[in-house]
């Protein structure tokens, strides 16, 4: 309700919209101690949400390396990495940049999982294997099979994926 309060105060129907939960305001410290909590809700009209085709490029670990397994696989505010990532993809062409192994095996772009859907009907994702096991994703994979009960998809995987399979697949996103 608070977020669609937000929505209405900001007088727009089609938001971008992002929120969290803080500790809020208070002691600056690790704890909570003395902090009141605050929720925060932003609503923006206007931006860039297309569903056209994003032109991407691919930033190889040689370029930017992946995020060492343990900081990778854990929601942290490091966002370094990231924006090394991001920034690399523009150089190249790109909007935010599709990582991989020197191997060739795909993981993740600079601030999203990526999941793609085969010839074959099938939607994967890369293992999460120095990838965050992102909440969207993971949901997308559970709607997924009802895609499948009803007929829409094949099947729904998850497993090593190559760039060549990214290259190759029906969809990317």
């Amino acid at each position: 309700s608070l977020i669609a309060a937000t929505c209405r105060a900001a007088r727009v129907q089609h938001a971008h919209v992002r929120f969290w939960l803080s500790a809020g305001p208070g002691n600056l410290g690790v704890t909570p101690d003395g902090c009141r909590p605050a929720f925060y809700v932003l609503a923006a009209d206007g931006l860039p949400l297309s569903a056209d085709p994003i032109a991407e490029a691919w930033v190889p670990e040689d370029v930017v390396p992946l995020k060492p397994r343990r900081l990778a696989e854990l929601k942290s505010t490091n966002y370094m990495l990231n924006a090394l990532t991001a920034m690399a993809a523009r150089d190249r062409g790109g909007r935010y940049g599709l990582g991989h192994t020197p191997a060739g095996l795909l993981r993740e772009s600079c601030v999203m999982n990526v999941a793609l859907v085969g010839r074959d009907g099938v939607l994967r994702t890369p293992d999460f294997v120095q990838v965050l096991a992102g909440t969207t994703v993971r949901r997308a994979m559970e709607l997924a099979q009802k895609l499948v009960r009803d007929g829409a998809l094949r099947g729904v995987a998850q497993g090593p994926l190559t760039c060549a399979d990214a290259e190759r697949a029906a969809e990317v996103f």
